[in-house]
C-alpha cells in the first residue's frame, strides 16, 4: 500500500520518529541534500538532522535562501518536475512542523545568523546588530509582536541603557542632550541600520516566496508581496532602533570631543601668547641680524598669506571691522599677528643658527659680473657690497636674505653640526608651533619663487625642480617629524599652472594634460567603488588587526625578557635601559590585548579617547589638520583630499564613501593605539612626571594634548598608514629597497605610470608586509644588501622577533585552513564553506596574506605521503601530490595583481606566450591582442560599478549568469566589449554582436561558465565556485595549468570558442572515462605520480589537438562565407613561419605590383600551398618542409 504524501500530514504526525520511518520523506530528503549540498548518508537520523539544519539556515540566511532559489530555477530550466515537487514537499513539511527546541536548534539558527551577509554588513555598517533580520525572518512564522518586543528589549539592554560617557563628561547633560544628539546625527545611523537590516530581510523573504512559486507550492499570482513587505518592515524597525541608539552614542561622544577641543583651543591661545612674550618680542626687538631676519621673514609670510588666503583675509578684516569700538577690538589682530610673528621668530633663530650659504670664488666673480652688466634684479647677480674681504656673503646682507628658508633649513639639516632635526623641533616647539604650522614658510617660499618665474612667455621649470629638491632635503632631514612639505608642493603646481595661463603659453596642451590627469584619478577612484571591494578591504583590515595584535604581543614578550635580563646587571645605566624596556613591554602588551578585542574597530563603537583624539587632530585651530588630511584621506592611492576639487574627482571621492569609512575606522584605531603606546612607553619620563600613564589620562584627566610632539604624531601616523598599506615615505631612507620603492611610487603616481599600476603604495607595502613577517628572512636587515637593503628600516631586534612569531602563526593558521577546508582537489586559495555547502575562491580578499596562503599550500601539497623527500610528513592524505604552480607563486608575491592595475594585461599576455609558445605563428597579432585588451581593460575601470548591477541581474535572472565571451577579431569591437564587460549582457548561443554576445566556453564542461551566487560576492567579497566535475578535480589534483588542457589559440575568437567547446565534449565523452578507468588508476600509475601525470598529459594533448583541428576544419554544410574566410586565415597562420614566407613570396610573384593585406581571402594561399605540395610530388624534387593542413580544404 502506497504511503500518503507526508507533506499532507498534520503537524503532530511530522515528528522525527514518523518522518525517519517514512521512505518517501527519506528519499526526498536524501536526493535534495545530494543536489543542494552534495551530502550523502545512509543514516536516517543524520539525514533528518541535516534537513532541519538546512531549512533553519534558509529562514535566517539570505544566501541559503538564494541558493535554494537557484536550485529551484535549475530544476525549472531542466524540466525536472520531480525535483520541483520534491523541494515543494520538503519546504511545506518544514513550515508545518512544530519544530524541535534543543541546543541543536539554537546552534543551527545561530550559525545561519552569524554566517549571513546581512550580519557582516550590519556589524560593519553603522554598528547595527542582526536582531532586526532575525526578527523579520522568524516573525512571519513565530509571532510578529512577540519577536519585536523581545528583540528590542534584549538589544535595548545592551545599547540604549549603556552610559555613553564616563566621569569627567558633565558637559553632556541628560535627556535633553541625548535628544539633541539623536537629532544631531543619531537618526542617520538609525536610517542606515534600518536599510541594511531591512535589505537582508527583503532578500531572504523574496527568495523564499520566489522559491515557493518555482516549486509549485504557490501560484505566481499568489506571490505574497505582503510577506516580503512585512519582513522588510520587521527588519527595518529593530535595526533602526539599535542603530539609532549607537548613532546617538556617537553624537554624544562628539559633544565631549567638541568640549575638549574648545578647552585645548584656549590652551593653544595661551601657549601662543606665552611663546610670543618669551621669545618673539625679544627677537623682533633685536637690533642686529636676528631682528632683521625676523622682520624680513614676517614680510614674506604675510605677502604669501594674502595671496593664498585672500578670501580668509577678507573675512578676517570684516570681523575686525565689526569688533571696532568693542572690548574685543584688537583681539583678532593680536592673535593673528602673534602666530605669524612666532613663525618668523622661529625662522630667524634657525636662519641665524645655520649661517650664510658658502660660495666658491668663481660663483662670486660671475655673480658680481652679472650685477655690473645686467643690474641687481638679474638672475644670479651679486652686489659686491654684500661680499666681505674673504669672498664670503656678509651675514644679514641683501644677498644673505635672498636665500629661501627651504634652502636654509635643508642646508642646515644636511650639515648636522649646524642644525639637527631635534634642534629644529625644539626651536619651533619653544615658539608654540608644530612642523605643520612652520611649513607655511615653505609655501611662502614657493609663492615668492612664483612671482619671479620666467618672463616674455618663457616658463622656467628649473625653478620648480630646484624647489622640489630642497623640499626633498627637508623631508629627509626631518624624517622623524613627518612630511610637512605637501602644501608647498601643491602650491608650486598651482603657481606654475597659473603662470602658464597668464602668459598664454601652451594653454591648450596644459588644459588637456590637466584634464587627463584628473580623468585618470577619477578612473582609479572608480576602480574601488564596488561593495565587494569595500568588504574585501574591510575583511583584510580585520585580518591585519590580529596580525597587529600578535606583532605587539610578540614584541612585548621579547622586549620584556630583554628588559629583565638587563635588570640583572650591576650597572645602573644598563638597569635603567632594562627598566625602560620592561615599562614599554607592559604598555605594548596592553595595546596588543586591546587589538585582540577589536578596540575602536567596530563601526559606531569608538572609545571616548579615540573620538576626542581624532577630533582634536582634525581641528584647524590646533595646527594639525593638514596632517589629518594626509592620514584620513579619501581614495588613499590617489592623494590627499582636497588636492583636486574638480567635478570628476569629487564625484569619485563621494562614491568611495564606504571605502573611506572603512579605511578611516582602521586608521583612527591604530593611530590612537600608537599614541597610547608611546605614552605608556614614556621613553623620556615626561609623561610620568605629569601623572599621565595612558591616552585617557592625557586627554580626559590631565587634558594636556600639547605634550604630544611632532615626532610622536609622525610615528603614529606612519604606523596607521602602514597598517592600511598606504605609506609612501621611502625617499631619504637608507638602502636600495627604499630608493627603488620611492622611484616606483613616483613613476606610478604619474598619469602614464598609473595607467599600468594605479595602486603603487599598496604593491610596495604588501611586499614589505610579507618580507617582515617571513620566517627567518624577516630577521635580516642590512642596508647594503642589493635590492632589499633597508626594507626593515632599522627596526629593533625585539620588533623583528615579534613579527617572526606572527609570521609563523599566520603560516600555521593558513595551513590549518588548507588542511581542514581543502583537499587534493582545491587550489592554494580555495576553501570549502565550513558552515555549509560550496567552495570559495578567497584570493581577492586575502591580498597581502596571499603569500602565506601559498606557502601553506606548498607545505600541504609537499607534506603528504607522496610529497617531496625534503619535507616532513604533515598529513596522511595520499591523494595529494607535490606541486609548485608558477602562476600561483607570482600571485603570492604580488599580493594578487588583480588590484594593481590593467596595464599588466600586456605582461600577462607575454607570460602566456612564453608558457604556450606562439599560438598561431603571428606574434604581432598576439601583441596587438595584448594591447587591445589593455585599452579595453583601461576603459573598463571607469565602469567597474556596473559589476554590482550585473550581479544583481544575475541573482534574479538565470540567463545573465552565464559568462559572455568578450573577445573579437577586430580592434574596436574587441576594445569596446572588454570596456563594457562589467555590465549585464545575456549570453546567446549564436551571439555575434555588441549586445548579443556568445556564451564563454571552457575546455572542461559543455555547459559554459556560470557566475555562481553573484550577489554573494558583492556582500562577502568571496567568490563562490561552481562545483568541479570529475575531470576538473583530477586536473586540479595533478596540478595542470589552464594552458595545459585548453586548445592553443588561433587568430579568430569564434574558432577559439568552438575549439574549447569541442574539447569539452571530448572531455565529457572520453576523458572522464579514462580518468575513472582501471588503467589510469592502476598501481603502476598510482605509485608513480610523475608517470601518471605524463600519461594524463598525453591523452589531454591528443584531445586538444583533435578539438583544434576539428574547429579549424571546413564544414560545407554549416560554414557561412564569413566563417570560411576566418578558418582559411586561421589555417594559414597555423603553418610555420617559413612556410608562410614561401607562400607569400609565391603569391607576390603571381600578382606583380599588388600588396597582400589582411582583408584578402586566405583561401588562395591555402590552395597555392596545396598546388606547391602536389608539384613537388609530380616532379620528384626535394619537398620543402610544408606543414600544410591544406588537404582539408
Amino acid at each position: 500500500m502506497a504511503q500518503k504524501d507526508y507533506s499532507m500530514l498534520e503537524a503532530d504526525s511530522l515528528e522525527r520518529e514518523q518522518l525517519t520511518s517514512n521512505s518517501s520523506f527519506m528519499n526526498d530528503a536524501s536526493q535534495f541534500l545530494a543536489d543542494r549540498e552534495d551530502y550523502y548518508s545512509d543514516d536516517a537520523d543524520d539525514i533528518y538532522d541535516r534537513y532541519l539544519e538546512h531549512f533553519r539556515y534558509q529562514n535566517v540566511n539570505e544566501v541559503s535562501a538564494m541558493r535554494d532559489l537557484y536550485l529551484a530555477q535549475g530544476y525549472e530550466n531542466d524540466g525536472d518536475e520531480e525535483g520541483l515537487n520534491r523541494m515543494n514537499r520538503l519546504m511545506t513539511t518544514f513550515e508545518k512542523q512544530n519544530g524541535e527546541y534543543n541546543m541543536e536548534t539554537v546552534t543551527d539558527y545561530l550559525g545561519g545568523v552569524l554566517t549571513a551577509p546581512s550580519t557582516i554588513a550590519s556589524a560593519f555598517s553603522f554598528g547595527a546588530t542582526k536582531a532586526g533580520a532575525v526578527a523579520a525572518q522568524q516573525g512571519i512564522k513565530f509571532g510578529i509582536k512577540q519577536i519585536i518586543k523581545e528583540g528590542v528589549k534584549a538589544k535595548g539592554r545592551t545599547h540604549v541603557s549603556k552610559k555613553a560617557v564616563d566621569k569627567g563628561t558633565e558637559e553632556l547633560g541628560k535627556i535633553a542632550t541625548a535628544k539633541n544628539a539623536f537629532l544631531g546625527g543619531g537618526y542617520k545611523t538609525a536610517i542606515g541600520s534600518g536599510v541594511v537590516e531591512g535589505g537582508g530581510a527583503f532578500a531572504t523573504a523574496a527568495a523564499q516566496e520566489t522559491t515557493r512559486v518555482a516549486t509549485g507550492q504557490k501560484d505566481e499570482d499568489d506571490f505574497s508581496y505582503g510577506n516580503v513587505g512585512l519582513a522588510t518592515a520587521l527588519g527595518t524597525v529593530p535595526g533602526g532602533l539599535i542603530g539609532g541608539a549607537i548613532g546617538t552614542r556617537k553624537a554624544l561622544l562628539s559633544n565631549v570631543a567638541e568640549s575638549v577641543v574648545m578647552k585645548e583651543s584656549v590652551k593653544r591661545t595661551a601657549q601662543t601668547k606665552k611663546a610670543y612674550k618669551t621669545h618673539t618680542i625679544k627677537t623682533f626687538a633685536n637690533k642686529g641680524n636676528l631682528g632683521k631676519f625676523a622682520k624680513d621673514t614676517e614680510a614674506k609670510l604675510k605677502k604669501s598669506l594674502e595671496e593664498t588666503s585672500s578670501e580668509a583675509i577678507k573675512k578676517g578684516k570684516e570681523v575686525k571691522a565689526k569688533l571696532k569700538g568693542t572690548k574685543q577690538e584688537g583681539l583678532a589682530i593680536t592673535l593673528e599677528d602673534q602666530v605669524v610673528q612666532n613663525i618668523a621668530s622661529a625662522a630667524a633663530t634657525i636662519i641665524d643658527k645655520v649661517g650664510v650659504r658658502p660660495l666658491t670664488k668663481e660663483e662670486v666673480e660671475i655673480g658680481i659680473k652679472i650685477f655690473k652688466e645686467k643690474g641687481k634684479l638679474a638672475k644670479d647677480a651679486i652686489n659686491p657690497k654684500d661680499i666681505d674681504k674673504n669672498g664670503k656673503i656678509i651675514k644679514g646682507s641683501a644677498e644673505d636674505l635672498k636665500e629661501r628658508i627651504t634652502s636654509r633649513v635643508g642646508r642646515g639639516l644636511a650639515d648636522q653640526s649646524k642644525l639637527t632635526g631635534e634642534q629644529f623641533g625644539n626651536i619651533i616647539k619653544a615658539h608654540g608651533l608644530n612642523a605643520s604650522e612652520f611649513s607655511s614658510l615653505y609655501v611662502a617660499d614657493v609663492s615668492q619663487a612664483g612671482r619671479t618665474l620666467g618672463t616674455a612667455g618663457r616658463i622656467s621649470r628649473q625653478v620648480k625642480k630646484t624647489l622640489f629638491e630642497q623640499l626633498d632635503e627637508l623631508d629627509k632631514g626631518l624624517l622623524t617629524l613627518g612630511s610637512a612639505t605637501d602644501a608647498a608642493r601643491k602650491k608650486a603646481d598651482e603657481i606654475l599652472d597659473r603662470r602658464v595661463k597668464a602668459l598664454g603659453v601652451n594653454v591648450n596642451f596644459n588644459g588637456v594634460s590637466d584634464f587627463i590627469r584628473k580623468l585618470n584619478k577619477t578612473r582609479i577612484g572608480l576602480m574601488t567603488i564596488q561593495t565587494a571591494t569595500t568588504v574585501r578591504n574591510t575583511t583584510n583590515g580585520y585580518m591585519r588587526n590580529y596580525v597587529y595584535a600578535l606583532d605587539n604581543l610578540g614584541e612585548a614578550g621579547a622586549k620584556y625578557a630583554y628588559g629583565k635580563f638587563l635588570n640583572a646587571s650591576s650597572d645602573k645605566a644598563v638597569q635603567k635601559i632594562g627598566q625602560d624596556a620592561v615599562r614599554a613591554a607592559k604598555g605594548q602588551r596592553q595595546i596588543g590585548l586591546k587589538s585582540l578585542v577589536l578596540n575602536d574597530m567596530v563601526a559606531g563603537i569608538t572609545s571616548q579617547e579615540t573620538a576626542i583624539l581624532v577630533r582634536l587632530f582634525r581641528d584647524t585651530q590646533l595646527g594639525k589638520s593638514d596632517l589629518a588630511k594626509q592620514l584620513f584621506r579619501e581614495m588613499g592611492d590617489v592623494g590627499v583630499a582636497g588636492t583636486d576639487n574638480g567635478l570628476m574627482v569629487g564625484a569619485a571621492r563621494k562614491l568611495n564613501i564606504l571605502n573611506t569609512y572603512s579605511d578611516n575606522i582602521f586608521k583612527q584605531a591604530v593611530f590612537s593605539r600608537e599614541i597610547d603606546k608611546i605614552i605608556r612607553a614614556d621613553a623620556t619620563g615626561l609623561f610620568k612626571k605629569e601623572g599621565v600613564g595612558n591616552l585617557s589620562d592625557l586627554l580626559l584627566k590631565k587634558k594636556k594634548m600639547t605634550m604630544l610632539d611632532d615626532k610622536s604624531v609622525a610615528e603614529a601616523m606612519e604606523k596607521a598608514l602602514d597598517f592600511t598599506y598606504q605609506t609612501g615615505k621611502f625617499a631619504g631612507k637608507e638602502g636600495d629597497f627604499n630608493k627603488i620603492a620611492a622611484g616606483f611610487i613616483n613613476f606610478a603616481s604619474g598619469t602614464f605610470g598609473s595607467s599600468f599600476i594605479p595602486f603603487p603604495r599598496y604593491l610596495v607595502n604588501q611586499f614589505r608586509f610579507f618580507y617582515e613577517h617571513a620566517p627567518i628572512i624577516g630577521l635580516l636587515d642590512n642596508a647594503k644588501v642589493p635590492l632589499l637593503g633597508g626594507i626593515l628600516n632599522k627596526s629593533s631586534m625585539t620588533e623583528r622577533i615579534g613579527k617572526q612569531v606572527t609570521g609563523l602563526s599566520m603560516v600555521g593558521a593558513f595551513y590549518g585552513m588548507r588542511a581542514h577546508l581543502g583537499d587534493e582537489n582545491t587550489g592554494a586559495y580555495e576553501y570549502k564553506n565550513p558552515f555549509g555547502h560550496g567552495t570559495f575562491d578567497a584570493r581577492a580578499s586575502l591580498g597581502p596574506f596571499t603569500a602565506f596562503a601559498w606557502f601553506a599550500d606548498l607545505l600541504y601539497t609537499n607534506g603528504g605521503p607522496k610529497g617531496s623527500s625534503f619535507m616532513p610528513r604533515l598529513h596522511d592524505n595520499d591523494k595529494v601530490l607535490p606541486s609548485l604552480n608558477t602562476r600561483e607563486l607570482l600571485e603570492a608575491f604580488t599580493g594578487g595583481f588583480g588590484r594593481s592595475g590593467t596595464g599588466l594585461a600586456v605582461v600577462d599576455k607575454a607570460a602566456q606566450m612564453a608558457i604556450e609558445g606562439s599560438s598561431d605563428g603571428k606574434i604581432s597579432q598576439q601583441v596587438m591582442e595584448g594591447i587591445t585588451r589593455f585599452v579595453g581593460n583601461y576603459l573598463s575601470t571607469f565602469t567597474v560599478v556596473g559589476g554590482v548591477i550585473k550581479d544583481i541581474y544575475a541573482s534574479t535572472s538565470p540567463e545573465y549568469r552565464l559568462l559572455t565571451d568578450n573577445n573579437d577579431v577586430e580592434f574596436i569591437p574587441y576594445m569596446l566589449k572588454a570596456a563594457t564587460r562589467s555590465f549585464p549582457f545575456e549570453a546567446h548561443a549564436d551571439g555575434d554582436g555588441f549586445f548579443q554576445r556568445p556564451a564563454q566556453t571552457t575546455a572542461t564542461r559543455t555547459t559554459g561558465i556560470e557566475n555562481t551566487l553573484p550577489l554573494f560576492r558583492q556582500i562577502t567579497g568571496l567568490t563562490p565556485m561552481t562545483e568541479k566535475n570529475d575531470v576538473e578535480k583530477e586536473f586540479a589534483r595533478m596540478n595542470l595549468d589552464y594552458y595545459e588542457y585548453t586548445p592553443r589559440k588561433t587568430t579568430d575568437a569564434d574558432i577559439n570558442r568552438d575549439a574549447r567547446q569541442r574539447m569539452a565534449f571530448i572531455v565529457d565523452a572520453t576523458l572522464k572515462n579514462f580518468i575513472n578507468g582501471s588503467v589510469y588508476n592502476s598501481a603502476e600509475y598510482n605509485n608513480n605520480p610523475a608517470l601518471k601525470r605524463k600519461a594524463l598529459l598525453a591523452v589531454v594533448q591528443s584531445a586538444k589537438t583533435q578539438a583544434r583541428e576539428d574547429a579549424l576544419a571546413f564544414n560545407e554544410q554549416y560554414d557561412t562565407p564569413e566563417m570560411v574566410d576566418k578558418k582559411a586565415k586561421a589555417q594559414f597562420f597555423n603553418l610555420s613561419g617559413v612556410d608562410r614566407s614561401i607562400l607569400m613570396k609565391e603569391w607576390k610573384e603571381r600578382h606583380p605590383g599588388e600588396e597582400f593585406d589582411d582583408t584578402e581571402p586566405y583561401n588562395e594561399l591555402l590552395f597555392l600551398n596545396k598546388q606547391l605540395k602536389e608539384f613537388d610530388v609530380k616532379t620528384g624534387l626535394k619537398k620543402p618542409k610544408y606543414q600544410s593542413i591544406g588537404s582539408k580544404f
